[in-house]
């Protein structure tokens, strides 16, 4: 196994809970990946080299929706980071190389990590430790 299919492997285990305090960040997730379904659908539809009118059109829906989830996206991630502040969310350090987690870290570890290394990080309620997300460095 490599570090990318332990991170595919470990976004497999991603879910949700009945924890209440997470459950707006859920229904933004929702969101996210309803958008990444339908962007990837456009995508692989569109003929962007197309001059009809039919063409032209679906890239100007192509591109709303590339705007509307990097909108979604950066929403989710500042919903995350609140519930990471507030204590709903735990983080959790990889070990990308032995793939297996290492130990619950802090926000101002994770920053530090982003900054130096190519971490493997998840989230965690901290409720039911159910895991929420991956975050590939």
């Amino acid at each position: 196994m490599n570090r990318e299919e332990y991170a595919a492997q470990l976004e497999s285990k991603n879910g949700y809970c009945e924890c209440p305090e997470l459950q707006s960040l859920y229904g933004e997730r929702k969101g996210v990946e309803g958008l990444v379904g339908r962007y990837n659908l456009l995508k692989r539809n569109i003929d962007f080299d197309g001059q009809s009118e039919e063409d032209r059109t679906f890239i100007r829906i192509y591109e709303g929706t590339e705007r509307a989830l990097h909108s979604a996206t950066d929403k989710y991630r500042e919903s995350a980071c609140r519930q990471i502040k507030s204590g709903n969310l735990v983080l959790r350090l990889h070990d990308a190389e032995n793939f297996r987690p290492l130990r619950d870290i802090s926000a101002r570890d994770f920053l530090k990590l982003q900054n130096t290394k190519r971490p493997i990080i998840t989230t965690h309620c901290n409720s039911c430790n159910q895991q929420v997300d991956v975050i590939r460095g």
